[in-house]
């Protein structure tokens, strides 16, 4: 988006400016910022599910290949206990997972979903008594820029974002370390990447003592990486799948965020629907 800001209007002041400006003309225009929900984010995908319905909905379904079936496809689940028919059929999975689906179809095609790399990334969610940390936690969090010679990446301050993210006198810190420049992390154990990120963060905001909470996951492919010639490996992706009926929406193609995959989901069921995208 930034690389389109400067090649549409030459800077990316002007381009903010301009965006800003057709925002006011035409509607509020979509602003940045962290959503969740009471339950959690699970609660989005259970919501879709629900509004799909259970004569359309299907959970649980490893879907092991797509075949050619005439001018569309047969999507096979595991086992070959059950097998759909479909005109279209949208791929709304990581690039690794789409490649396996994809080789029989287009080796090229599968080699070059594989070359978008996805590195570890742990979360490391700690609770702490009020008293236990000295910072006012007033604020959104932080980045900790690489050459800081800190590990973790930065802190979410979860119960200064959101309501009812930890109980009355107790603060909730959300910290993630690994990434493209740390893949040694995958080596680590869950004690270990806790004492890392208590170690990093407890001269930023004043930590004194053990956690009252903890929960440490972790992702061994976490988030691709939007690295040098990514947009030319998509739209390579893109020709060679031209007229298959195939279609692509992840958060590899049109932005990493929840919003950006609602707003890709919106503008694809549009297009195919003839509709123009719902606010709802």
């Amino acid at each position: 988006k930034i690389y389109a800001l400067e090649k549409e209007y030459g800077s990316l002041i002007r381009g903010a400016l301009a965006r800003t400006m057709k925002g006011r003309k035409t509607g509020p225009a979509p602003s940045g910022r962290l959503i969740s929900f009471a339950g959690g984010m699970q609660t989005l995908a259970k919501g879709v599910a629900t509004k799909l319905g259970e004569g359309v909905f299907r959970g649980n379904a490893n879907v092991t290949g797509l075949q050619r079936d005439g001018q569309g496809w047969r999507v096979v689940l595991a086992g070959d206990t059950d097998v759909f028919t479909a005109k279209r059929v949208v791929l709304a999975v990581p690039a690794h997972v789409a490649a396996n689906l994809l080789e029989p179809l287009n080796t090229h095609v599968a080699a070059t979903l594989r070359d978008i790399h996805y590195p570890p990334v742990a979360s490391v969610a700690l609770g702490f008594r009020r008293e236990q940390v000295e910072h006012p936690l007033d604020g959104f969090g932080f980045l900790i820029p690489r050459r800081c010679g800190v590990e973790t990446l930065g802190s979410l301050f979860s119960s200064t974002l959101f309501p009812e993210r930890a109980p009355a006198g107790h603060i909730l810190l959300t910290s993630f370390i690994g990434g493209r420049r740390n893949p040694a992390i995958a080596g680590l154990t869950s004690e270990e990447l806790e004492q890392r990120v208590r170690r990093d963060l407890s001269p930023l905001l004043g930590l004194h003592g053990e956690p009252v909470w903890r929960r440490i996951s972790y992702w061994p492919q976490a988030i691709p990486q939007y690295e040098l010639g990514h947009l030319e490996r998509v739209a390579a992706v893109e020709q060679a799948l031209a007229g298959y009926g195939i279609l692509l929406r992840a958060n590899w193609r049109d932005g990493i965020s929840v919003s950006n995959c609602v707003q890709a989901a919106r503008e694809l069921a549009a297009q195919q629907s003839g509709h123009p995208p719902s606010r709802a």
